[in-house]
């Protein structure tokens, strides 16, 4: 059994050398060890208990085995450490605090530093119902969202709080701050063979699917795609070789939609002889508007709600709680490590690859239903020769004193926005910051492939992703997790080239491999990948006035100064008029932050 300690804590301590101060306040029982000057907070899980015990001995708890892993190798301990955890150290005989989480922060963690204290948590709801932590919103990175902008990625919707990134190592010794990367999967070699990276691929996603089953009771989110069909697929398989009860799947119906994959969710539960649990949209959201919804959560939720869906996901999850499921998992994850970046198109352009080219786009095609002229619109513009224009002009009108950075920013901030002088040029100053960090690591990397590889390792975007599922665990009741963000999982897929990742020209051609092997009498229901498309669009016309009307203005926004209300409610009407805007989503985007705001 793998045992996963509750994530629910925070742990509040002086900076100060020699203090001996530890205080830990846990929602649940949470790992703690304690041995000299030496001292662990731990949550979590670790995968390679085994080896730690036989190389140290054998430890009573995961906070015991961190502390072992620090003793012998203060330096490089956490490089031991496999498992989805986040964790404290105060090593009392050089005054140093240290704070850590797993590769890809699969449990986040956050920390705030107030006059001499640091509080840390994973849970943002708890670390700022702390008395030491300022609950202040952060209205720089307010604005920087509103306006669509990503910038310094360890700040938080928080003021005084931060958030420690992926695969990093935080280590605060007399009062001052640093931190350093212990794990990147650029640093592998890339794989070459294909039966050996379906070996591993199989292997891998097993015993990452196969631990979540252990950790209890489990329910798996079941869409229409091959991804959590390849991850329920192989829990069926796992449950019916280790004689354990099959996981439940739970689907949600976009009932009458283009969005609707009811036949295929039910034909796949039926085929595996998995138990359904289902309901519609609009069962699950009470009949209720998915907007209204979607304000309401936002006004209790540690962060302004991003998806219009989830408050109906957190019901469907809460259902399979009722159910018994102590543990959610999805197939997320597998549209960022089992697809091809659609940027390869621009490298094979530019080194002239063309028959690779074409079979670039042939591949693209099985995956996204759209006409041959859309198509070579999108990889053969869009992602091809406009990069290949965009790589060529960030190189060149710098060389001749161009400021390049600074025009695009000027062009990226909307007349609607900030009219507050301060704020503005605040996010301006950080944007322009932001976009010369981006154009110099877009032309240090080795392709544009492997600069869109990085990007989600990292990326505020990513990680508000990572903490929302996190919410949603803690919110249910559940630990929710993604085997496709495993990262010995990751680890390979990153380092797969395109070639073996399209293996057979299929989309995921590992995961249909994977299915057809393991199940062989299981068939794949024919499907196309579906975007939100239309009835995203229809739901948001249909709802937007309303929850507009009832928002008066967005008078929080308005008062902060992120929004000028008149020229704001002029773009609503626009967009509202409009056939087929691109930025409607902007209209909920804004009413969930407002709803967040108005209750700070």
């Amino acid at each position: 059994m793998i045992g996963f300690a509750s994530p629910q804590w925070t742990v509040s301590l002086s900076q100060e050398h020699g203090a001996q101060d530890f205080d830990v306040q846990a929602a649940q029982k949470v790992d703690t060890f304690a041995e000299g000057p030496l001292k662990v907070v731990f949550a979590g899980a670790v995968y390679n208990r085994a080896e730690i015990d036989e190389r140290y001995g054998p430890s009573a708890s995961d906070a015991q085995r961190l502390a072992r892993l620090f003793a012998a190798s203060p330096a490089r301990f956490v490089q031991h450490l496999r498992g989805v955890f986040a964790f404290v150290i105060r090593d009392g005989r050089t005054g140093a605090i240290l704070a850590g989480h797993d590769r890809l922060g699969i449990v986040p963690m956050f920390f705030s530093v107030a006059r001499n204290v640091v509080t840390f948590s994973p849970s943002l709801r708890l670390l700022c119902a702390h008395p030491d932590v300022s609950r202040e919103p952060n209205i720089i990175l307010m604005a920087e969202d509103i306006a669509d902008v990503w910038g310094e990625a360890g700040e938080t919707y928080i003021g005084g709080v931060r958030r420690l990134l992926p695969s990093m190592l935080l280590r605060i010794s007399d009062g001052k701050q640093s931190s350093e990367r212990y794990w990147n999967p650029a640093d592998g070699q890339p794989e070459r063979d294909l039966e050996e990276v379906f070996e591993k691929f199989s292997r891998l996603l097993g015993a990452a699917v196969e631990r979540f089953l252990a950790m209890g009771k489990t329910g798996i989110f079941l869409s229409g795609g091959v991804d959590s069909i390849s991850v329920a697929a192989t829990a069926k398989a796992i449950a019916s070789d280790r004689e354990i009860a099959s996981p439940h799947a739970l689907s949600l119906f976009f009932t009458n939609s283009e969005m609707d994959e009811e036949h295929v969710q039910r034909l796949v539960a039926r085929q595996l002889g998995l138990p359904l649990i289902s309901d519609t949209l609009d069962g699950a959201l009470d009949h209720r508007a998915a907007l209204e919804v979607q304000m309401e959560c936002s006004r209790r939720w540690p962060v302004p709600m991003g998806n219009i869906w989830l408050p109906a996901f957190i019901r469907l999850a809460s259902r399979g709680r009722d159910a018994g499921c102590q543990v959610l998992i999805t197939g997320g994850g597998g549209d960022e490590w089992l697809g091809v970046a659609p940027h390869l198109a621009a490298d094979l352009l530019r080194s002239g690859r063309l028959v690779e080219f074409v079979q670039l786009l042939a591949y693209m095609r099985r995956s996204h239903a759209m006409p041959m002229g859309m198509l070579l619109h999108n990889f053969g513009w869009m992602f091809g020769v406009k990069q290949l224009i965009v790589s060529a002009r960030n190189r060149l009108l710098p060389a001749v004193g161009y400021d390049i950075d600074a025009s695009r920013a000027r062009r990226g901030l909307p007349d609607w926005f900030a009219p507050d002088p301060v704020i503005r040029r605040a996010v301006l100053e950080r944007l322009i910051q932001g976009k010369r960090k981006e154009r110099i690591a877009r032309s240090q990397a080795a392709s544009l492939y492997e600069f869109e590889m990085q990007r989600p390792l990292q990326h505020p975007l990513v990680m508000n992703d990572m903490e929302t599922k996190f919410s949603v665990g803690e919110e249910v009741g559940v630990g929710y997790f993604e085997p496709y963000w495993d990262a010995e999982l990751v680890d390979l897929l990153y380092r797969t080239p395109p070639d073996i990742l399209s293996h057979g020209a299929a989309v995921k051609g590992l995961v249909h491999s994977l299915i057809k092997r393991s199940l062989p009498g299981f068939t794949i229901p024919k499907q196309t990948k579906i975007a939100l498309g239309s009835y995203y669009q229809s739901r948001i016309r249909s709802e937007a006035q309303a929850a507009w009307q009832a928002s008066s203005g967005l008078p929080a926004l308005s008062r902060l100064g992120l929004i000028h209300p008149k020229k704001f409610s002029q773009l609503v009407e626009g967009l509202l008029k409009a056939k087929n805007p691109p930025n409607l989503w902007l209209i909920p985007h804004v009413l969930s932050i407002e709803a967040w705001a108005a209750t700070r």
